[in-house]
């Protein structure tokens, strides 16, 4: 999920820029851009940081009777 929602960031803050450098210039695309990219990043750094692959656990926990 934390994947997910740091490319779909990513991926708005480059399209906000797009339509910074293409349409009209708007101070508000910056303010949008920073925001974006904070957010998207702060979603990076949440999964890809130290520690964070123990996010990513789907396994059962173990017990001292396993079924044979």
């Amino acid at each position: 999920m934390c994947e997910a929602l740091c490319v779909c960031y990513m991926l708005q803050a480059v399209t906000v820029l797009r339509a910074q450098f293409t349409d009209r210039k708007n101070t508000i695309n910056w303010i949008a851009i920073v925001i974006l990219l904070a957010i998207g990043t702060c979603y990076g750094r949440f999964r890809f940081g130290k520690g964070g692959s123990m996010i990513k656990v789907y396994e059962l926990p173990l017990s001292d009777k396993t079924i044979r």
